[in-house]
Parts: C-alpha cells; structure tokens; sequence
C-alpha cells in the first residue's frame, strides 16, 4: 500500500466519520447549525490553504460565470442543501436517511437520462465506450 492509498482511506474514514457524527448532532441542534459550525470550524485549515494555492497557482482569466457558478455551489448546494440533508436525516436517523444516499448514482444516471435525453447504457467489459 502506498502513502496515498493511506492518506485516501483516512480522508475516507475521516468523512464518514464526520458525516454520521453531524447526522448525530443535528438531532440535538439542528441541520443550519451542525453545517454553519463546521463551516467555521474548518477556517483555520481552509483558508491557509486556499491562501497558500492562491499566492502559489494565481488564478487567470477567471470569467465572472466561472466565480457565479462557484458561488452558486457553494451557497445553494452545499450549504442550503446541507441544512435540509442534516434535518432529514435528524428526523429519520442517520442510518436510514444515510442509505438513500446509496441510490444517488441510480438516480442521477435516470433523471439526466429523462431530462437531458442523455444515452445510458451498460458499460461492456474489455470494450470500448460509444462516441
């Protein structure tokens, strides 16, 4: 096993982890809480290291549908859908709720295939896909 393949599986155990435990909390505090207090509980490390990436790798040419895109993603599909993720799952349990997550592949692969009409097929062993 290499260092990255290590450094993977913590990262992994670490976030499922993280995840349960702020199911677990949600129950007693609620979803906007648990998410608004890892959000700033995180500063300390993200923002050196965003610092760090910005002073090393500057950014160029950023067109200002990039930084809406961003912040869209930030604000309305981490943070918001958060807080109602966290809620469901103080509300059902963690375990529970947890599981549906599991069927999200599924159900991406179907919604894009009924609503952008893209082409969902079965990916063949040894072959080549579609173009």
């Amino acid at each position: 096993m290499r260092l990255a393949d290590l450094v993977l599986l913590v990262a992994i155990t670490a976030g499922g982890l993280g995840y349960a435990e702020g199911g677990v909390l949600a129950r007693r505090y609620g979803g906007w809480r648990v998410i608004c207090w890892a959000i700033v509980l995180a500063l300390p490390v993200s923002v050196p290291v965003t610092a760090v990436a910005l002073v090393k790798d500057p950014p160029a040419h950023v067109a200002l549908s990039a930084v809406a895109g961003l912040a869209y993603l930030g604000v309305f599909s981490m943070c918001l859908g958060f807080f109602a993720w966290y809620q469901g799952m103080a509300i059902g349990g963690v375990a529970a709720i947890g599981r549906l997550q599991l069927a999200q592949p599924a159900l991406t692969l179907g919604w894009s295939a009924l609503l952008l009409s893209d082409h969902v097929s079965l990916l063949k062993r040894g072959g080549r896909p579609r173009s």
